[in-house]
C-alpha cells in the first residue's frame, strides 16, 4: 500500500485539506505521521485512512458488491469510527488504494468504485489503536461490556488472542524498567519492576503504563503474526473465504474435480496443516493465497506518546518502528502531539543517511533506521493539510516544533526583563 493517495475536503475539521498539490492527494508513506494541536484533524484522517483500507480489503474478499456499494453503505462504514456527523454538503473523499480507488462526493450523493491496474495487493492486517486504549486496563472483563466501541472491540479481541499466544510465557517489553506477564488463571495483565521487584496489576500501574502496554503488546503479536508461514495461516479465513478461495485456487493448479489432489486440498483447507502439501504445490499455493491471507501489518496509532516522559515516548517509537520494519510491507501511521517523535524520526533518518556512507552509531538500533523515501509528515492547521518535509536537507522541517519553543523562550525573556527593569 506504500504511496497510497488520500484527499479530503469539507470533512470535520479538515476544510481546504492539502492544496500542496493540483488534485488535491497527499500520501502515505511505510511511516506517516500527522502533528498538530488537539482538534486539528489527526485523529480524523488516520481514522478515514482506517476506514478506506478496510474498504479496500473487504473489497478484495468479495465481501461487497462494488457495483452496488453506495453513498449510505459509506457513510454508515464511517460510523465505525464515529465520523457520521463530519459529512456537509460541500464533503469530498478520495482514496488511490493498491486494488481499488474510492470517491465520495456529497453534493452528488454518489460513491464510485473503480478497479485499478495495479500491483498484486499484499493483504494487510489493520489495526487502529485508539487513544482510549486506557480503558482495557482499569475496566475489568472490558470485552463483556455492552454497546462498547468497535475501535475498542478490535483491540480488546486481539489483546485477547495476544494472551492466549504468550501464555505462560513473559512477554518483554522494550522498556528498561519493567517487564510485563500474564497471570494464566486470571488471564489478568501485571506489571514487575525491575529495580524492586515489586509487581502491580496493569489496573493499579501508571496511567503512561496503562497506555503503552496494550499498544506495545498488541503491536508485536500482530506484527510476528504476518510473518507466520503463509500456508500455516490458512485457519484465518473464515468458513465463507475458504468456500470462494476454494474453486478459484483449484483453477490456478489445473486440479480436477475428483482427483486425489483435489481430496488433500479439501483436507488441507479443513486443517490448515500444510505438511500434507506436496512440496511442488507449496510455493505455487503460496503465491496464490498472498492476497487472502494477512501478510502485512498496517498499524494505525493514536498518540503513541500518551501520559509517557519524553525518554519513554522514544521507546515506545522504537518499538513501533523495530516491529514495523520486520517486514518490508509494513506501514506505520501516526498521529501525534509531541515534538520528541519527531526530533526522534529525524535522527533515525538521519542515522540511516550516515550508514550509507559507511557510518554507524551505536545509539540507535539498526531495527530503527528510516529511508527518507519511506517517510512523510504532516502538520495540521486551520482546516489545511501541510507536507513539512525538508526535501533539501532531507529530513523533517522542525519549524512547527521550533515555533512552540520560540514562544516560550519569548515570554521568558520577557518576564526576564521585568525581573530587572527597576534596576536599571
Amino acid at each position: 500500500m506504500h504511496n497510497n493517495k488520500i484527499r479530503i475536503k469539507n470533512f470535520g475539521p479538515i476544510k481546504e485539506g492539502y492544496t500542496d498539490s493540483e488534485d488535491g492527494f497527499f500520501e502515505i508513506q511505510r511511516l506517516s505521521v500527522f502533528i498538530g494541536e488537539q482538534g486539528s484533524g489527526k485523529s480524523t484522517i488516520i481514522k478515514l485512512i482506517a476506514t478506506f483500507l478496510w474498504l479496500e480489503k473487504a473489497c478484495v474478499r468479495g465481501d461487497y458488491q462494488i457495483d452496488s456499494f453506495t453513498a449510505e453503505h459509506f457513510i454508515d462504514l464511517c460510523k465505525n469510527q464515529k465520523l457520521q456527523d463530519y459529512f456537509t454538503q460541500t464533503t469530498e473523499l478520495a482514496f488511490l488504494g493498491t486494488e481499488y480507488s474510492f470517491t465520495y462526493i456529497q453534493a452528488q450523493n454518489s460513491f464510485h468504485v473503480q478497479k485499478r491496474n495495479a500491483e498484486t495487493y499484499v493483504r494487510p492486517k489493520i489495526m487502529y489503536i485508539p487513544s482510549e486504549r486506557n480503558l482495557l486496563a482499569v475496566l475489568e472483563d472490558a470485552e463483556k461490556i455492552q454497546r462498547i466501541p468497535i475501535m475498542l472491540q478490535n483491540i480488546i479481541g486481539e489483546l485477547d488472542s495476544a494472551k492466549k499466544t504468550y501464555l505462560p510465557e513473559y512477554f518483554e517489553l522494550h522498556l528498561p524498567y519493567h517487564t510485563v506477564f500474564f497471570s494464566k488463571p486470571q488471564m489478568r495483565i501485571f506489571i514487575k519492576e525491575k529495580k524492586t521487584s515489586a509487581i502491580v496489576s496493569l489496573s493499579e500501574a501508571s496511567s503512561g503504563l496503562q497506555s503503552l502496554v496494550p499498544l506495545s503488546i498488541v503491536t508485536n503479536y500482530l506484527s510476528d503474526s504476518v510473518n507466520e508461514d503463509v500456508l500455516s495461516k490458512l485457519t484465518q479465513l473464515s468458513k465463507y473465504e475458504k468456500d470462494a478461495l476454494f474453486p478459484v485456487i483449484k483453477d490456478k493448479l489445473n486440479i480436477k474435480d475428483g482427483s486425489a489432489m483435489e481430496s488433500l486440498l479439501k483436507t488441507f483447507f479443513m486443517s490448515g496443516i500444510s505438511k500434507m502439501i506436496p512440496q511442488n504445490v507449496s510455493g505455487k499455493l503460496k503465491d496464490i493465497l498472498k492476497p487472502y491471507i494477512n501478510s502485512c501489518f498496517i498499524n494505525i496509532v493514536e498518540e503513541p506518546e500518551q501520559n509517557l516522559f519524553p525518554t519513554s515516548q522514544v521507546t515506545i517509537l522504537n518499538d513501533l518502528l523495530i516491529n514495523s520494519n520486520k517486514n518490508e510491507d509494513n506501514v506505520l501511521i501516526i498521529a501525534t502531539h509531541s515534538p520528541y517523535i519527531l526530533s526522534a524520526i529525524n535522527n533515525y533518518i538521519y542515522a540511516k543517511k550516515l550508514q550509507t556512507m559507511g557510518k554507524r552509531t551505536k545509539s540507535i538500533s539498526d531495527n530503527c533506521l528510516l529511508d527518507y523515501t519511506d517517510v512523510v509528515a504532516y502538520s495540521l492547521e486551520d482546516g489545511y493539510v501541510k507536507n513539512i518535509m525538508d526535501d533539501e536537507s532531507k529530513i523533517i522541517d522542525t519549524t512547527i516544533i521550533d515555533n512552540c519553543a520560540s514562544q516560550i523562550n519569548t515570554i521568558y525573556d520577557e518576564l526576564y526583563v521585568l525581573e530587572y527593569a527597576d534596576e536599571s
